[in-house]
């Protein structure tokens, strides 16, 4: 059924006086404290000069219009909710609805990802038509990395595998390659002062439950469009430990274990690294003019612990990723380079949800703004320290625009942000 609501503010009216969002409609009905169905559209009427308004149901970012008249498609499940909707430049003047919803029950809208295309999903199953047989030398790895087909699959026998593996055959979308194999499958140049243990240049590549160990950089993804880590072991690196680069957007590293980073050189020894700094873009993208726009990541439930340097870390240039579930430990000890963190996010954009751990140099989340304004409308909710965090829960720059960071107890010792959290 079609529905029309005009928004009554939980906060009085005033309180938004200066940019005047009083209204919030899907075809004229009250939304705080009414029950509404559970698929509708929420309509923003704002007077000019409001360029972008941005919605968040439950805590959890939706996105934001940047086109009046403001609205947003919403499906929910039945029961209480809670509907925020702000100016996209100026997070004091917003609204808050509370309302119930009844109908035919439907998953809730998930956080923006602005994918240009769906992110492969991460384990299809194998197709014994399509296996290669099992691969137990370093020769035969080789070999299969650069001529195997799409959809087939690449099975490693336990082992130690030495060298510099590249995968550059490319999958599809509706047909990616599998290399798959346990954790005593390693893959190691060697020692941990060179080379990288695997290196994805194709797209579309599912990598499944093997380990790389001992190597300069562990999994390094170049140019690599829709391709996933899941349930990989990559450890006792000397510089990061996977790195998502040169525009390999629509990426996803799932269900891993990543840890012992940087014992080579502690300045670059983050967990998981996206995109590139702008000092490198010359050397990665050709130009430095040219951003590396790895966009649309996905890190989710990943245990990332012992790293000298961040343990996540989000380059200015890319955008639009998700970082949920992760579990943190130790991760941003060393301080080297300013690897003081659990994430530090310079691009724009980012989900932030739903991660917990202990133990870091300073700060569990950092926000900060590089060149060309990065870093700005990121996404934080429910983050959760258990100890060992000195700084802030989220510590943002002074010169980041559209940062949410939703209101929690946290026991981060300086407390939840330097900037004003949101109910």
């Amino acid at each position: 059924m079609g529905l029309a609501i005009l928004l009554s503010l939980s906060a009085p009216a005033t309180a938004y006086a200066a940019l005047d969002l009083s209204n919030l409609t899907v075809e004229g009905k009250n939304l705080d404290k009414a029950t509404v169905d559970t698929s509708f559209t929420a309509h923003v009427s704002a007077p000019s000069g409001v360029e972008s308004v941005k919605f968040v149901l439950d805590g959890k970012y939706l996105g934001e219009d940047k086109r009046a008249p403001f609205s947003w498609d919403i499906k929910t499940g039945e029961g209480p909710h809670k509907l925020k909707v702000r100016d996209g430049d100026n997070s004091s003047a917003r609204l808050v609805a509370n309302f119930s919803a009844k109908g035919k029950s439907v998953p809730s809208t998930p956080p923006i990802e602005p994918s240009p295309e769906p992110v492969t999903p991460a384990a299809p199953p194998i197709n014994p038509a399509l296996q290669d047989p099992t691969v137990s030398t370093a020769e035969e790895l080789e070999k299969a990395l650069t001529s195997v087909e799409s959809g087939s699959t690449i099975v490693l026998a336990d082992g130690i595998y030495t060298g510099n593996f590249e995968a550059s055959a490319n999958g599809s979308a509706g047909n990616p390659i599998q290399l798959v194999g346990s954790e005593n499958a390693i893959l190691t140049t060697g020692d941990d002062t060179s080379g990288y243990g695997l290196h994805i240049t194709g797209d579309y590549w599912h990598v499944r439950g093997i380990s790389v160990k001992e190597s300069g950089k562990g999994i390094v993804l170049d140019s690599s469009v829709g391709s996933v880590l899941d349930g990989v072991d990559v450890g006792f690196i000397g510089n990061e430990g996977v790195h998502f680069r040169q525009n390999s957007s629509n990426g996803q590293i799932i269900h891993s274990t990543v840890h012992d980073t940087g014992t080579d050189v502690p300045d670059y020894g983050e967990g998981i690294y996206v995109g590139s700094a702008n000092s490198n873009w010359g050397n990665i993208m050709g130009s430095s003019d040219i951003p590396d726009e790895t966009n649309n990541v996905q890190i989710k439930n990943n245990r990332i612990s012992n790293t000298t340097a961040e343990g996540i870390d989000i380059k200015e240039g890319t955008s639009g990723g998700v970082i949920s579930g992760n579990v943190f430990h130790n991760a941003g000890y060393s301080g080297a380079h300013y690897g003081d963190s659990w994430v530090d996010v310079k691009g724009d954009n980012y989900s932030i949800v739903g991660n917990s751990g202990n133990d870091t140099k300073l700060d569990a989340f950092q926000v900060h703004g590089t060149i060309d304004s990065y870093g700005q409308n990121n996404y934080f909710a429910d983050n959760n320290v258990t100890s060992g965090v000195p700084g802030y829960l989220v510590n943002v720059s002074t010169n980041i625009k559209g940062t949410i960071i939703e209101c929690q107890p946290t026991k981060a010792e300086s407390g939840i942000s330097n900037i004003a959290c949101q109910e």
